[in-house]
This record gives structure tokens, sequence and C-alpha cells, in this order.
């Protein structure tokens, strides 16, 4: 059977597949190289799901209520205003990166620039909340809103756009530290809200 072309075919193209392997294994780096490669979206991802986590849910449930919120919306303000607010923001976010061309049009410079301006959203949510400088429930549930927006569409590009930017055969350790990222962002941002809850009491 080895001397028909099929079969010779078939076993020189496993005979290339398996060298290629061979050649990527060798050529593996150690995940401290790769993430040298790909730190900047990966510090992006971390920032973002730290100040989402940090103001939400928590500082921002914890704003007093005003207007129709005292009355017969009272029951209503933290579910499901506050927690609806950045769930729906999410995942509009979310669907907006899946259209290509969007996602296309956005650059990790593009995402770093909306990391740094959602610093300033969040800002605006404490200052919602204690000292109350801002004392507009709906205010903060648009501040919310907008959170949960770029949450979602810059969450989403970095981690689509991040393992790109190393060769195909180190993108499975890059995912790796991508999703690193978004743990450490998630855990640290939620830790540092209860920090922040005992030291200012919000």
């Amino acid at each position: 059977m080895i001397r028909l072309n099929t079969c010779r075919t078939y076993i020189t193209r496993s005979e290339n597949i398996k060298s290629a392997d061979d050649e990527e294994g060798m050529q593996k780096e150690s995940i401290w190289k790769i993430f040298a490669k790909i730190w900047p979206a990966a510090l992006i991802q971390f920032s973002i799901l730290f100040v989402s986590l940090l103001v939400w849910p928590g500082i921002s449930c914890a704003s007093p209520k005003h207007g129709w919120f005292t009355e017969g919306g009272s029951q209503w303000f933290e579910a499901p205003f506050i927690i609806g607010a950045f769930n729906v923001g999410d995942f509009l976010g979310r669907s907006i990166a899946g259209v290509e061309s969007i996602c296309n049009s956005f650059s990790l410079k593009t995402c770093g620039v909306l990391t740094m301006a959602r610093m300033g959203l969040a800002l605006l949510v404490v200052l919602c909340v204690r000292p109350q400088i801002i004392s507009n429930n709906w205010i903060l549930i648009a501040l919310v809103f907008v959170i949960g927006v770029s949450n979602g569409l810059v969450c989403t590009i970095t981690m689509m756009k991040g393992p790109l930017l190393v060769p195909n055969y180190q993108r499975a350790e890059a995912s790796y530290i991508m999703v690193g990222a978004l743990f450490a962002g998630i855990s640290l941002g939620s830790i540092s809200a209860v920090v922040l809850d005992a030291i200012f009491k919000f």
C-alpha cells in the first residue's frame, strides 16, 4: 500500500507536520519572554477589570439615594439599575467588539487611551458616593453603564489581539497570560474595593 500515490502523499504530509512541530518545539520560549512581547495588552486587560471591580458593584451600590429612588424606587436602585446598567453595558460592549470592522479599527494604543479615560470615570463614580459632589443617581447609573460598555469592548478586543502579538506556536501561552491578567484584575479590584470601603466607610 505504501507504493500507492495516495498513501505516499499522506505519509509525506504527516512527516512534514511532525518536522514542523519539532521545529516549533525547539523555538519555545519562557513564559517571561512571551510576557515581554504582550505586556501592553496584558496590562490593559488587568487595568480595565481592576477599575471595573473597584467601583462596581460595591461602591456604586453604596451611593445615597435621591429623588425617585427615595420614594417608589427605593428598592430598585441596586438591582436592577446599578447591577443591570453595568451588565447590559458589558454585553453591549462585547457585542460591538464582535463586529470585525470595529475590532480592526481599535489598536492597542486606542485601547490604552480608553483605559486611562476610564480612570476618570471611576473617579466620577466615587464622587457620586462620597463626598457625593454629584448627587444625581441617574448620572451615576449612566456612568456605570459607560464603564460597563468600555469594560466589555476593551476586554474583548485586547483578549483577541494580545495573543496575535506573538508567533502562532506561542499563542497558547500568550492566552494563558491574558487570562491571568483578567483574573488578577478581577481579584485585586474586588479586594481593593473592600479595603477602600473599610477605610472610607462607603
